[in-house]
């Protein structure tokens, strides 16, 4: 990819005022097919971009006991990536 200049600030992309929001997929499709509009947001939640178009998301460690079950030992939330990054 080629980059010839520093990249465009981010677009913040907003619920339309008459849109629904959809969380799950059945019921966005049913608004759609229902003919209305919708806001999706997935399992996730809201996904933010930074300056850069980039989506640090949420940074988690994981241990491993003796049976090799897996235990989560830690997360950071994303916005506290964000900041480490900027």
């Amino acid at each position: 990819m080629l980059v010839t200049g520093p990249p465009a600030a981010p677009r913040e992309r907003r619920r339309p005022s008459r849109a629904r929001t959809a969380r799950a997929i059945a019921a966005g499709l049913a608004a759609l097919k229902a003919g209305k509009q919708i806001h999706y947001e997935g399992v996730g939640g809201p996904i933010h971009f930074n300056a850069f178009h980039n989506s640090p998301g949420n940074f988690s460690a994981s241990g491993f006991d003796a049976s090799g079950n897996p235990t989560l030992l830690g997360v950071i939330p994303g916005t506290q990536v964000q900041q480490l990054l900027s």
